[in-house]
């Protein structure tokens, strides 16, 4: 294997995204996605982002969240103030993850909130 700063340097860029998408999933390890077309998977270290610390904790958290009041053998919200809660905190951390990525489009998908009007076209998945 090829070695040097050159080499190193291309081992260690932080993969460059003109679109995400913010969305739970079960069990997903973070709430966020590479976009449809680059296939869709989830990303793993958010750090990779380049975002706040503090950012990242947040997303976390809000994943942890949606694993816990919407669980998979619910497929339900454990109450309206969760799922209320779950929505109003999405859409904040949809402004502050936009914020943090001048330049990068993230979408917001709040599938499990009926009726929300999140911003994610139907058509993508």
């Amino acid at each position: 294997m090829p070695d040097g700063p050159v080499f190193r340097n291309l081992l260690q860029r932080t993969p460059q995204y003109d679109r995400l998408r913010l969305m739970s999933d079960y069990l997903a390890p973070t709430p966020v996605w590479a976009p449809a077309e680059l296939g869709g998977y989830v990303l793993t270290d958010l750090q990779q982002l380049g975002v706040e610390e503090a950012l990242c904790r947040e997303l976390l958290a809000w994943q942890h969240y949606f694993d816990e009041h919407h669980p998979l053998d619910l497929c339900a919200w454990d109450s309206p103030r969760s799922e209320a809660t779950y929505a109003d905190d999405g859409h904040r951390l949809h402004d502050r993850l936009r914020a943090a990525l001048p330049g990068v489009r993230v979408d917001l998908d709040l599938w499990p909130v009926p009726d929300d009007g999140d911003d994610a076209p139907a058509d993508e998945a």
